[in-house]
């Protein structure tokens, strides 16, 4: 007895539906499409505060400090002048919010409202370590605390420039860099700078050095150093920027030049009202959950001395 031609050809007929029978592959590790490098966040400490700012006390001393006397010369009074200076607190916020469709879809790649929680978290404190150096600078905003590049524009005398030409910028020396260096009078505890900057740094140090000293930093992370300060990179510092003949900072967009800070992890510090807390909001409707993220915050430099700045290395 021959083959069944009527079932051979309906085989051969037949389409593939073997596709509708296979479980996709769903890497459960949701991809946050953004890039934070945040270092100086990571680095300062957070200093619990109260009332409505950060108070300071400074002293400035008199004209003559202390002189040579004989035994019966009168003694002559000299005074310090005491000031007052406050760092008010100011909001950072945001909202996110998710359907519920979405959320019953994701169910097999993730829980998404925790997922979505924690990025919406990191998004807040990228903003915040943005407002550590540009707060109300260079565009002027009240709600914003003062950044590094508003403190550093208030006490040029911080600012160092890698060289005399204002347009394309200087080559970065390490005459320069010790420069920016001493004039932090305090004990500089970290270099901050952009990708480019670090990028300068790091050929800078390769070509002046045998070899380039590494040290540890918070999380337990090695990155090299200069004179045994830590050399970080953050995605806050742009690489590229346009500053003025006093070498501040004018706009973190066009330019040709780049810039880092040297901070005293000692003198400058956040302290903090409210530290960042998530808010899960009432219902409204059926289709969103709401929730809200938000700290109140300010930076503290208590002595703008223990910053400095360098603007103008050529970033090409």
């Amino acid at each position: 007895m021959g083959p069944d031609l009527k079932l051979l050809q309906k085989a051969l007929e037949e389409s593939d539906v073997s596709a509708l029978f296979k479980i996709p592959e769903i890497d459960q590790m949701m991809v946050q499409l953004v890039d934070f490098l945040n270092p100086l966040r990571q680095s300062l400490r957070r200093v619990p505060g109260s009332g409505d700012g950060y108070l300071v006390y400074k002293r400035a001393p008199g004209t003559t400090q202390a002189v040579d006397i004989d035994d019966v010369d009168t003694i002559a009074e000299e005074t310090g002048v005491y000031t007052e200076l406050k760092f008010l607190y100011k909001t950072l916020a945001t909202q996110g919010r998710l359907s519920r469709r979405v959320q019953k879809t994701g169910r097999s790649i993730a829980d998404l409202m925790r997922e979505e929680l924690e990025a919406k978290s990191s998004e807040i404190r990228n903003a915040e370590d943005n407002r550590m150096f540009y707060g109300n600078f260079p565009v002027s905003n009240a709600k914003q605390w003062d950044g590094l590049a508003k403190t550093m524009d208030d006490n040029t005398a911080q600012i160092v420039t890698a060289g005399t030409d204002a347009s394309d910028g200087n080559d970065l020396t390490t005459e320069k860099l010790d420069e920016v260096l001493d004039v932090n009078i305090g004990n500089p505890g970290l270099i901050v700078t952009s990708r480019l900057g670090r990028r300068k740094l790091n050929a800078l140090l390769v070509a002046q050095q045998r070899f380039v000293d590494r040290t540890t930093i918070a999380g337990g992370f090695r990155v090299i150093s200069y004179n045994d300060v830590p050399i970080v990179a953050t995605t806050n510092i742009p690489s590229v920027q346009e500053r003025d003949s006093d070498g501040s900072i004018v706009s973190l967009t066009g330019g040709s030049t780049t810039s880092l800070f040297v901070v005293d992890l000692m003198d400058v510090f956040m302290s903090v009202l409210t530290e960042i807390t998530v808010m899960p909001l009432a219902r409204t409707s059926s289709q969103f959950e709401l929730f809200d993220i938000f700290e109140d915050a300010a930076l503290v430099v208590r002595d703008a001395r223990h910053v400095s700045t360098m603007s103008g290395i050529k970033a090409v």
